[in-house]
């Protein structure tokens, strides 16, 4: 979508955020390649009144006010909070940008203007309005916000089901809070990574506990100050703590010495309580989700009966096939235990890859959702988000740091011959040791070629001294022949004249009257022409002696220049000059024709001018200048990417055909945020409950549920159960809510064309 243009005005004013220089370390951490405060600033200032910058209005949520976020350069996204006098804005956070960044700018975006854009250091300096207010106004006019088709009513009865929800997520977490103490430190005094049991070497360390006593295996803790470097104690062992975090960090994140803080386990109820948000706001993926779920209103569609499973389907199984393929908004299939609900899954998550339709796989359990996941084939990228401790046995290698490890190891190996063509430009490479022999070749051979102009100047000089006499003989002679000539040629021209006047007379001589006197005309003109002829004769034989005399001195020349002893010598020296120039042309040929296969570029075949040379040595040191620099760029983005930054989980979630994930874990993962998944599959939905449920399923434009309500129910929390019966006791609904899992409420209800049954 093309964007608005925006004009701000002469200048943008920008400040960094309180907060901001200590985000951006710590993107940095993970992502090296983002500039710094001062780079932000060059970046902003060269964006100038000359480009437009993307932008994109973003709405606060929880009671947050919204905010713009910038594009700049196509590298990263800057997040701007207005000034409450609307001069400038806050910066207060930096991402770099991926795919998802890009497809938001093509679906909506403004472009906006400013005479430049500027970092200040307090916000008193701001001078200008910030154009906040037109920014507003350009975005309520629908650049970023395209009309939905079929947009659900929000209705009553959606309100008080969220509100349901909301009443028990509030109230597990204050359950959940009241069991232990937030704010209890144990202090640690030294940290080291432990290598021997990881699976990534920056998942699992160990700290050097001042009190042990006051922590057990199995305690969730986060570091005071950073929470969130959080993870569980492994275990305990003279006072060394092991202690596995959630995610991978970078052990320079880690302060050397600092406390931990043992916490309840509230994230959870965090994210259940945000998916009910976003259906509360019209944000779910699944604009239809709320209709299913609540008046039991589902969409009519048609099976996908052409779609044909890669490996063969009962009649059950194929009937749930189609319908998952094609369901608008929400499927049910009931399968009982040895029905083949697993491979049923996996032929539609197949069938969703050949479409490029990428699929979220969730359970309640690590397990479920790994036992789909491992047999899927290696030709699908697959990934799995969670907790490293959380994952079965032999999906391991399905991990984002697993598959980034891989992509960086494959990236290594593909590069390294670029790397090793490249480096033969370093200062120790056969390219440099092959330019730095060709320049001094050529250094060389100017020198010769010097030597041998110098030879030819001598011996041309030496020529001249010896032969002046002769060459004055021979230049006289040259002199009068010319003098000759140009009279021979006189006389000829003469001798024609007469000619054509002796036929004029010759024809009037027999003419009555005049005839006489003709013939008289004609008589002095053959006497004129008999002298002229006679003296044109005498000149000719003058132009043969001269000739002659010119041939004499002419081969005297010759003998004197080819055995003057003085011309032998200065010829011979002068040969030797041209003899020992060749020889280095050649020689230096040779190397740059070696150092020819080592460059970049397409060069010349190499001849041995010294001129064609030349350009080649011009031209090899460009190449090689370049390629130092290609070189010293893979070097550090190798560098970098042996690190292991999480810089690669973006662009592999980006292309993944499948992600699995817990239903708490497709929220806890940031990297999974703002993915646009087409089909969220729950397994062993029979035994989830519906806050549960809604975390995944926001995420997705559609959902199927794979469960049986026949088997085990949910787990509810005892204390959670107890309290709605003494503080709710006639509400049945919030009762069910508890007890029973969506599956449950939903598949009686739920249409033919919306559920299957797996049969034996």
């Amino acid at each position: 979508m093309e964007g608005r243009i925006v004009d701000l005005g002469p200048e943008v004013g920008l400040v960094w955020s309180q907060k901001f220089p200590g985000t951006l370390v710590k993107q940095r951490e993970r992502h090296p390649l983002l500039p710094g405060m001062e780079g932000i600033g060059r970046d902003l200032w060269a964006a100038g009144p000359r480009n437009l910058v993307p932008a994109r209005l973003e709405r606060g949520r929880g009671g947050r006010d919204d905010f713009l976020k910038i594009y700049v350069d196509g590298r990263y996204a800057l997040m701007l909070f207005p000034t409450r006098d609307l001069r400038g804005y806050w910066v207060g956070g930096i991402h770099p940008m991926h795919f998802d960044d890009h497809d938001q700018i093509v679906r909506g975006a403004l472009q906006l203007r400013a005479g430049r854009w500027q970092v200040f250091d307090s916000p008193h300096a701001l001078r200008h309005s910030s154009g906040w207010p037109a920014i507003q106004t350009a975005w309520s006019a629908g650049v970023g916000a395209p009309p939905r088709e079929e947009e659900p009513t929000f209705r009553p009865a959606h309100a008080a089901y969220l509100d349901r929800l909301t009443i028990l997520v509030d109230q597990g977490r204050r359950i959940e809070a009241s069991a232990g103490d937030a704010r209890r430190l144990v202090p640690y005094r030294r940290v080291t990574p432990v290598a021997a049991i990881r699976r990534s070497a920056r998942s699992v360390h160990s700290f050097q506990l001042i009190d042990a006593n006051r922590l057990t295996p199995g305690t969730r803790v986060h570091i005071d100050g950073e929470p969130d470097l959080r993870g569980r104690i492994e275990r305990i062992e003279e006072a060394v703590a092991t202690v596995r975090f959630e995610r991978p960090v970078d052990f320079a994140r880690i302060p050397e010495s600092g406390a931990f803080a043992e916490t309840p386990n509230l994230i959870t109820y965090d994210k259940k309580r945000e998916a009910i948000e976003i259906l509360r706001e019209g944000r779910a993926r699944n604009p239809l989700l709320l209709t299913a779920l609540v008046d039991r209103r589902f969409q009519t569609f048609a099976p996908a009966l052409r779609a044909r499973p890669r490996e063969p389907l009962d009649a059950s199984q194929l009937s749930a096939f189609r319908k998952a393929l094609a369901v608008p908004d929400l499927a049910l299939v009931q399968g009982p235990p040895g029905t083949g609900k697993t491979h049923t899954i996996r032929q539609v998550v197949l069938a969703c890859a050949e479409e490029n339709r990428k699929v979220l796989i969730s359970s309640f359990t690590n397990r479920a959702v790994d036992n789909v996941l491992k047999d899927l084939p290696e030709d699908l990228l697959v990934l799995r988000v969670g907790r490293e401790d959380g994952i079965t046995p032999g999906c391991e290698h399905l991990t984002l740091e697993a598959r980034a490890a891989e992509l960086q190891r494959l990236i290594a190996d593909r590069t390294e011959p670029l790397l090793a063509r490249y480096g033969a430009a370093a200062p120790d490479g056969a390219a440099d040791a092959l330019f730095r022999q060709l320049t001094e070749d050529m250094r060389r051979l100017d020198d010769a070629g010097a030597q041998a102009r110098r030879s030819a100047a001598a011996a041309a000089e030496r020529e001249n001294a010896v032969t002046a006499d002769l060459r004055r003989r021979m230049a006289s002679l040259d002199d009068a022949g010319s003098h000759h000539g140009e009279l021979l040629t006189q006389r000829v021209h003469a001798l024609g004249r007469l000619d054509r006047a002796m036929a004029r007379a010759g024809r009037a001589a027999d003419l009555p009257l005049v005839g006489l006197f003709f013939r008289r005309r004609l008589t002095r003109l053959q006497a004129n022409r008999s002298a002229a002829g006679a003296e044109a004769e005498g000149i000719r034989r003058t132009l043969d002696a001269i000739a002659r005399d010119r041939a004499q001195v002419a081969a005297e020349l010759d003998h004197v220049r080819a055995t003057h002893p003085d011309l032998v010598a200065a010829r011979q020296a002068h040969e030797r000059d041209l003899a020992e120039q060749r020889s280095r042309a050649e020689r230096a040929a040779l190397v740059a024709t070696s150092l020819r296969e080592l460059l970049d570029g397409d060069h010349p075949e190499i001849v041995p001018d010294p001129a064609r040379l030349a350009a080649f040595l011009s031209a090899a040191g460009s190449a090689l200048g370049l390629m130092r620099r290609r070189l010293d760029l893979l070097t550090s983005w190798r560098g970098k990417l042996e690190r292991r930054t999480e810089q690669l989980y973006g662009e592999l979630v980006r292309y993944a055909d499948v992600i699995g994930a817990t239903c708490i874990g497709t929220a806890t993962s940031g990297h999974l945020d703002g993915v646009d998944f087409d089909l969220a599959i729950v397994d062993e939905a029979g035994q989830i409950s519906t806050a549960d449920l809604l975390v995944p399923l926001v995420r997705a434009r559609r959902a199927v549920l794979v469960g049986d309500h026949v088997q085990l129910p949910p787990l509810p929390d005892d204390r959670l159960v107890a309290w709605v019966a003494a503080e709710h006791p006639g509400d049945r609904e919030l009762a069910r809510l508890v007890t029973d899992s969506a599956f449950e409420l939903l598949f009686p209800s739920a249409p033919q064309e919306n559920k299957e049954v797996l049969r034996f």
